[in-house]
């Protein structure tokens, strides 16, 4: 007679994992809350150096593995990156993950370059610009001129005697030239630079009607526009200064050397035949427009 064994099952390896797998998450759980404000505190330590740290930091812990894969892809996009851990899971560790963006390249800081005067050539040397003066301020005259003037007086007039030509070496203390080296120890009326924008402007001023030239906005310094004009021509392109003692006085047209060209002033000017040095540009670049 034969019968069949009937072997008793065993659930007892059952209860020791569903014990162990209690057992683990109660460790986790007291190594978490034990750990976490520590690892919280760092990372908030952390943010003031600039790291990304959310607010909700806790709910994105990582596997220690999971954050060594994304450290590698932060490293590889220049981002600095911190792991932080927390607590042990089944042997290995979860963690916080933080990380800085890449640095931003400072701003280059554009170097202010000192304003360069634009010429179109150096100026000519003294004795040049006389023979420019002569040609220009004594034509249709038959009047010659006085070049002993230069070495007595500092200074060569016109046939008319309303301009004179003052060389950059000039030095004679009374005068129109000690006048003038007085003014230019102060602040000029006025600035501009000699273009070829500027010549046009002045000769469309003329061609409208303007006889006169001021260089300041009340009409005190108000010279001949022809003048003005001779002056320009003789001295070159390139920037200027304006010096004046004031109303009823000779106006200097002086070029970046210190050469400059006296022109007397027009008495009782008419306003509505005087323009401005901006004024000529501001009107010729409207008919132009």
């Amino acid at each position: 007679m034969s019968y069949k064994r009937n072997e008793k099952r065993s659930y007892m390896p059952r209860k020791l994992r569903s014990t162990f797998s209690t057992l683990h998450h109660i460790s986790f759980r007291n190594e978490w809350e034990s750990n976490l404000d520590n690892a919280i505190a760092q990372a908030y330590k952390l943010k003031e150096q600039g790291y990304m740290v959310e607010d909700s930091l806790q709910r994105g812990a990582l596997m220690e593995s999971q954050a060594k894969s994304l450290l590698k892809r932060l490293k590889e996009m220049d981002c600095e990156a911190q792991i932080i851990p927390v607590a042990t899971w089944h042997g290995e560790k979860v963690v916080f993950l933080v990380y800085k963006p890449p640095k931003e390249p400072a701003p280059t800081q554009e170097v202010e370059k000192p304003q360069t005067v634009k010429r179109v050539k150096p100026q000519l040397p003294p004795e040049e610009l006389v023979k420019k003066y002569v040609k220009t301020f004594f034509a249709g005259t038959s009047k010659e001129p006085d070049y002993s003037k230069l070495q007595t007086d500092g200074f060569i007039i016109d046939p008319h005697y309303v301009c004179a030509f003052i060389p950059k070496t000039s030095n004679q203390p009374s005068g129109i030239v000690g006048m003038l080296r007085t003014l230019q120890k102060g602040t000029p009326l006025k600035t501009f630079e000699n273009t070829t924008e500027l010549t046009k402007a002045l000769g469309y001023a003329k061609r409208i009607g303007n006889a006169n030239i001021a260089f300041d906005d009340a009409g005190t310094v108000v010279i001949s526009l022809q003048n003005f004009q001779k002056a320009l021509k003789v001295l070159g392109r390139g920037e200027f200064s304006v010096h004046s003692e004031g109303k009823d006085k000779p106006a200097f047209i002086v070029d970046w050397e210190g050469n400059a060209i006296a022109i007397a002033p027009v008495i009782d000017p008419e306003p509505s035949l005087t323009t401005t040095v901006d004024g000529a540009i501001k009107t010729y670049e409207s008919v132009k427009a």
